[in-house]
């Protein structure tokens, strides 16, 4: 499941050119992990992208769909220079 703010895609052509996605998971029952992309707009504010709720870890595959999720939502990633960091997961660098 993922989730993009509607009004995060509409001013998204006015952010910042750099976004940071990293992962977490929920020590509980079910072992959930929350996937995050943000970004930061003209005041330095930061800004959630999106978010992707997933039970598997963070694999390449679990990566790959919350990218193309990404991708697919904001178009200026695909059409700019975006400079994207992240916590050198393994699951996100084979994602790449």
């Amino acid at each position: 499941m993922y989730f993009a703010p509607s009004c995060t895609i509409e001013a998204f052509e006015d952010f910042q050119e750099i976004a940071g996605i990293d992962g977490t998971f929920f020590k509980g029952v079910e072992g959930y992990t929350l996937l995050s992309a943000y970004t930061l707009d003209a005041n330095n504010q930061v800004v959630l992208l999106a978010h992707g709720l997933t039970i598997f870890n963070e694999s390449r595959d679990t990566w790959k769909r919350f990218l193309k999720f990404i991708l697919d939502t904001y178009n200026g990633f695909r059409n700019g220079n975006r400079t994207v960091f992240s916590d050198q997961d393994k699951g996100i660098y084979a994602a790449f």
